[in-house]
């Protein structure tokens, strides 16, 4: 690509999750899927499972890398604060300068 508008800002999407391994794929897809520039886009998957959903999420944030899109498994040792922690534990490594949240359940629209 191109050079990038400057109005276009960094963008980090959270997607938290804790045993969903109905709707992760969906919903990570839709967040990879997104109409932004790959280059101002970060996807993190803040993984809390401990079925496996862990794997699917890894697999599904390894394809989409191998596609060139920023998404990353974050999968916390010590699980404070529930799904509250994961965010917050997120936004310490965020790249964006705008933060999206979305739940598991919710397909975000292109």
């Amino acid at each position: 690509g191109g050079q990038l508008p400057a109005a276009l800002h960094n963008v980090t999407i959270q997607l938290p999750m804790y045993n969903e391994r109905r709707v992760a794929k969906r919903v990570i897809d839709a967040a990879c899927e997104l109409d932004w520039p790959t280059a101002r886009l970060e996807i993190q998957v803040l993984d809390d499972s401990d079925d496996d959903t862990r794997d699917i999420v890894t697999a599904l944030c390894t394809s989409w890398r191998e596609r060139g899109i920023n998404c990353k498994a974050i999968h916390r040792k010590a699980k404070i604060g529930y799904k509250a922690g994961a965010l917050a534990y997120g936004v310490e490594k965020a790249s964006g300068q705008f933060v999206a949240i979305f739940d598991a359940d919710f397909i975000p629209t292109r």
